[in-house]
């Protein structure tokens, strides 16, 4: 394997840094694993086009075990509708934060790339809750941006759709 087609498949651009092959590498896991269709040889395929852009920024490869840090914050936040539609609600939230849905099941999980303002998964449950329902957000940690500001982002995504 090449440089070139490192690059080209973990969508990377010329002049790429250390954040952006782990960003690249999340998505490229997400979209070749088995369990969303992917095979074990695309998997292998991206560690090794992962490995070979960190060689060649002279940067060791962390290990599996520092690259993904999940946070889970319990309950995120309440919607005052049935999980229903508090599902609806969280997909055209998504829409708004130019998020990629990645897996989902409803009325209950979605699964999404964000974007903007970050590249990261995020997780969305839907639990029933007298009348409403509760949203518990799962995402990966960040330097910049804490679980505290994805949650944010949803509730400012959700309430430009429902105003008060």
């Amino acid at each position: 394997m090449d440089i070139e087609f490192a690059l080209s498949f973990l969508g990377v651009d010329p002049g790429y840094d250390e954040s952006r092959v782990v960003a690249a590498r999340r998505r490229a896991l997400l979209r070749h694993h088995p369990d969303h269709g992917g095979t074990r040889e695309a998997l292998e395929q991206v560690h090794l086009a992962t490995d070979l852009l960190f060689r060649a920024l002279k940067v060791d490869t962390p290990p599996i075990d520092d690259r993904i840090r999940y946070v889970r914050d319990c309950p995120s936040f309440t919607i005052d509708v049935l999980p229903v539609e508090a599902f609806e609600l969280l997909v055209l939230a998504s829409a708004n934060m130019d998020a990629d849905i990645i897996d989902e099941d409803p009325p209950y999980m979605l699964e999404v790339l964000l974007r903007t303002p970050v590249d990261a998964w995020c997780r969305c449950d839907v639990v029933p809750e007298a009348g409403g329902s509760i949203v518990t957000l799962s995402t990966e940690a960040m330097l910049d941006k804490g679980i505290e500001d994805i949650r944010d982002l949803w509730v400012e995504s959700i309430n430009e759709l429902r105003p008060l």
